[in-house]
């Protein structure tokens, strides 16, 4: 098969119809082309680019970074020397998260250990 209809895409790629429609509109995946009945029309490589997107989108990136990034894909003279900013980026920003989510449950256990005993005169302080 060399193209896919917009169900079978959805199926292969686990993207649903609007996401497709969304995709295309915003140029994340080119238009599909139409056969004679109106169907559109998605070669494999769009599969492939899917594929990479939802990739990428699970490390955090949003459409915009998405976009830079097949960009760079796509111009490897650009890659080979933008691609660590982005991607120093997202690390940073993950480091982060990393330390507030280390903070919370660092919080999370005192709570609990104050709670395991009985100490309320605790809270009532925080409170005054």
């Amino acid at each position: 098969m060399d193209y896919y209809l917009r169900g079978e895409l959805a199926k292969e790629s686990g993207i649903n119809f609007e996401t497709l429609r969304y995709y295309e509109k915003i140029k994340l995946i080119p238009m599909a082309e139409r056969n004679i009945s109106g169907y559109r029309l998605y070669p494999k490589e769009t599969l492939k680019r899917l594929k990479l997107i939802k990739m990428v989108q699970s490390c955090g990136f949003s459409i915009d970074e998405i976009k830079h990034i097949l960009y760079l894909i796509e111009n490897p003279v650009d890659c080979s020397t933008n691609s660590d900013e982005i991607i120093d980026r997202k690390m940073n920003e993950i480091d982060k998260k990393i330390n507030e989510m280390t903070y919370i449950k660092d919080m999370l256990l005192e709570i609990k250990n104050h709670l395991k005993k009985q100490n309320c005169a605790y809270f009532l302080s925080l409170l005054s």
